[in-house]
Parts: structure tokens; C-alpha cells; sequence
């Protein structure tokens, strides 16, 4: 979860299981566990919301790493998991596999007429289902799959076994529902769900005058890698110049809002926005501050009140301000 979007999403996602035990009129309150990769991170991120965190033990053998690379190579429908996914299937009694874009594939590759397809999510689902575990896919951006025959049928034959698809956006549902798929319905962002721990000390911090608000600012180097094939240091200049343009016409200060603090320097904000920081002289740094992102998803939410108007590259961030 150190891209507060996917920490919005296992927060929303907690308290959409939540509110449907509610409704279910739940004797034994359920018993929800959250696997992570990054179990020390993301155990201390998620702390207060009172769920099970469980460790997923990874085991990239030699022998597993050149076996996934002859699939590759070879076309081979499936492919390696490098973790107990046995032990997983038989602790539990339902799976939610929650999205971002965990079942789709990017336009680069799709434009090839044949290309590499395999899912490592989508064959866990396929096993676990061949086990009889009901599995919900939720707060997801599904497809497509281009034009590969194979390919869209791997994806039809996995999804159709699941119990449910909660879509995020129409577009999505209705590229589903092309294919045949009628478990599809739609449900907004899981991170909509997500509301702010109203202390005393945060309503304090968020007591600002309106003439004082700052204007938030989200930049993302991974979106401007995208775009632009020109390097990091023009993309800096380039916004260097956007937030000083942004200053002087609205007269307000700026307040910069990390998003994703990734080990990748290519989708870290936070480092991104320090080094356009640094490019400023003295008097224009007085009128530009990073926001404090030690507090995540929750943490940037309360700085957000200060602000008069977000602007946003990153979309969770986008709906951390909204809501």
C-alpha cells in the first residue's frame, strides 16, 4: 500500500465487506485477512483497521524462474506462482481480488497479433475456483484483451467462474457484457468509501481561512514517463514552470501531494515533486511545500482541506479530494 490509491481501495473494500455483514444480519462477525507482499509496511499502514494481516511467502526458485520463462517464451496459457498459493485456498472460505487494473492488458502489447497473456492473479482464481472457492472481483478496471483469440477466451473462461465482477466504471461493464459475461455489475471506486478519522486536532488543522487555501497539486512521474519520451529533467523543468505559472496568476501558495512513494524513481512522487522544489530560488520556495505523507491515504486527506482546488494526476488521489 505505499500507492495510497491501493491503500484506499483494501480500506474501501474493508468497510464494503463490513456494511454487507450488516445487512446479512451476521451472527459470527466475519474473520477478513488482508495477504500482503509487503507485510511490514503495510501492517503498520493498516493498523487501525482491525482486520487480519498475513505475510504471502514468496518462493522464486531457480528451477520455477526458468520453467515461467519457457512458458513465456513458449505461449503457454498459464504460468508460475511464486508463492503457497495451496495454503491461501485452504484457509479461507470466499476471495476478493480487488482492483486497480489487475485484469487487463496495456494498448502497447495489445497492438501485436499475438502476445504474452497470462495473468498470475487470473490462475490463482483458476485454481481456487477449481477448489469451489467463491470469488468476488471488486473496485476493478477489467480489459481489454484485444483482438488475440486465445487470449480474450483465457480471460472470458477465468472470469465467468467467479461469482461476482464489481466494476468501477460503465466502460468496463460494457466491454464485459460484450463478451458474453452476465455476473457484472457496477459499484463506484471502493476509495469513495473511505472517510477521514474526524479528531479534534485534525478539525483544528483544517480551520483555515478561505483566502488562505493553498491550491493541492498531484504530479506523477510514471503518467509523464507515458506521455513524453523526452526524459525526467525536461519533465521537471516543464513543471517547474506549470507550478510557478500556477502561483503567479492565482496568488495562492501551492501544495504539492505525494500520491505514490514507490522504490522505483520512475513512479515516485514525492521524489519527483522535491527535485522541481529544488529548482526554485529561495523567496519562490516559501510559497511551495510538500504535503506531509507519513499518514497515507488519511494523512494527505486532512492536508487536503487546506486546499481551495485539487489538481491531480493520480486518480485516487483525485478521489481523496472529492470525497
Amino acid at each position: 500500500v505505499y500507492n495510497y490509491g491501493c491503500e484506499a481501495i483494501v480500506r474501501g473494500t474493508t468497510a464494503f465487506i463490513n456494511i454487507l455483514e450488516q445487512q446479512c444480519h451476521q451472527k459470527q462477525k466475519l474473520h477478513v485477512v488482508y495477504y500482503s507482499m509487503n507485510y511490514e509496511y503495510d501492517s503498520k499502514r493498516l493498523a487501525d483497521l482491525g482486520i487480519e494481516i498475513i505475510p504471502v511467502k514468496t518462493n522464486y526458485s531457480f528451477f520455477k524462474k526458468i520453467r515461467n520463462k519457457l512458458m513465456q517464451l513458449c505461449y503457454y496459457e498459464g504460468c508460475e506462482l511464486f508463492y503457497d498459493y495451496h495454503k491461501i485456498i485452504d484457509d479461507v472460505d470466499m476471495l476478493f481480488f480487488i482492483g486497480g487494473d489487475i485484469y487487463t492488458i496495456p494498448a502497447v502489447k495489445r497492438e501485436n497479433k499475438k502476445y504474452r497473456y497470462a495473468n498470475s492473479l487470473a490462475e490463482f482464481g483458476k485454481k481456487a475456483a477449481a477448489k469451489g472457492i467463491p470469488i468476488v472481483l471488486y473496485g476493478a478496471s477489467v480489459g481489454p484483451f484485444g483482438h488475440y483469440g486465445k487470449a480474450v477466451k483465457y480471460y472470458r473462461d477465468i472470469l465467468k467462474t467467479y461469482r461476482s465482477i464489481i466494476c468501477r466504471e460503465s466502460i468496463a461493464i460494457d466491454y464485459l457484457q460484450s463478451l458474453s459475461l452476465d455476473n457484472v455489475i457496477f459499484s463506484p471506486d471502493p476509495a469513495f468509501l473511505v472517510n477521514s478519522i474526524k479528531t479534534e486536532e485534525s478539525k483544528k488543522s483544517c480551520e483555515v481561512d478561505f483566502r488562505q487555501k493553498a491550491i493541492g497539486v498531484n504530479l506523477s512521474p510514471l503518467s509523464l514517463n507515458e506521455l513524453y519520451v523526452n526524459g525526467n529533467k525536461t519533465q521537471i523543468m516543464r513543471m517547474a514552470a506549470l507550478l510557478k505559472r500556477i502561483h503567479s496568476e492565482s496568488g495562492r501558495d501551492v501544495l504539492l501531494l505525494p500520491h505514490v512513494i514507490s522504490k522505483d524513481p520512475h513512479d515516485n512522487d514525492a521524489d519527483f515533486m522535491k527535485k522541481i522544489v529544488e529548482m526554485f530560488d529561495k523567496e519562490e520556495k516559501s510559497h511551495f511545500s510538500i504535503a506531509d505523507y507519513s499518514g497515507g491515504f488519511l494523512g494527505i486527506k486532512h492536508q487536503m482541506k487546506n486546499c481551495e482546488i485539487v489538481v491531480s494526476a493520480r486518480m485516487h488521489c483525485a478521489i481523496n479530494a472529492i470525497h
